[in-house]
């Protein structure tokens, strides 16, 4: 049959494994092959793990899924299934640990920043691996966060400081490298409020 229609014998095994799945989430994956970008719908190989879900567990998937108007991962699926068949007799997948697979997050929804390489380019000799320019700037941006914190000086409340009256301890000022920049030494009055 696979010869005669121009599939692969796992996608025939594929498309027969979705016949187990409920119908609200089978017209999720007719929404995906339809590309039909106003509903909800989900990619087939996710879709075949759920079908091996109990259909209990298929309904109250679905209801998650319309609730929280997304729909599980290929690896999120798996984890479904397994801990699905982990199961015995009458037990089934509950509910909050269907919630707790959904709302993990999906590498596809970690939020990525990108910097246009012409603006960055400068910086690196040609031809350096991106790997090397990424961590390049993480350990930039690391040392410029620690040179910022030990130009300030944090001084607290009265409130936070009421154990520190009388021990004479009312500010640190930061440490410079540099001697043109000093910071003015703030008086014991400015701190304890007079």
């Amino acid at each position: 049959m696979a010869e005669q229609v121009g599939e692969s014998k796992d996608q025939i095994r594929r498309y027969i494994r979705l016949t187990h799945l409920i119908p609200e989430i089978l017209e999720l994956v007719d929404n995906s092959v339809l590309k039909d970008q106003e509903t909800l719908q989900i990619a087939m190989r996710p879709a075949v793990e759920l079908s091996y879900l109990r259909k209990e567990e298929q309904a109250d998937l679905f209801a998650i899924m319309d609730e929280m108007d997304c729909t599980p991962s290929h690896a999120q699926a798996i984890k479904m299934r397994q801990m699905s068949e982990a199961k015995t007799g009458g037990e089934r997948l509950a509910k909050d640990a269907l919630v707790s697979i959904m709302k993990e997050e999906k590498p596809n929804q970690v939020e990525q920043f990108k910097i246009p390489k012409n603006r960055i380019a400068k910086f690196f000799p040609a031809g350096t691996p991106a790997q090397k320019i990424e961590d390049t700037i993480v350990k930039a941006l690391e040392l410029y966060r620690k040179r910022q914190r030990s130009l300030e000086i944090t001084l607290l409340p009265r409130e936070q400081c009421a154990h520190l009256q009388g021990t004479g301890v009312f500010a640190v000022p930061p440490l410079h490298t540099s001697p043109l920049v000093q910071p003015k030494q703030p008086k014991k009055e400015d701190i304890w409020g007079g």
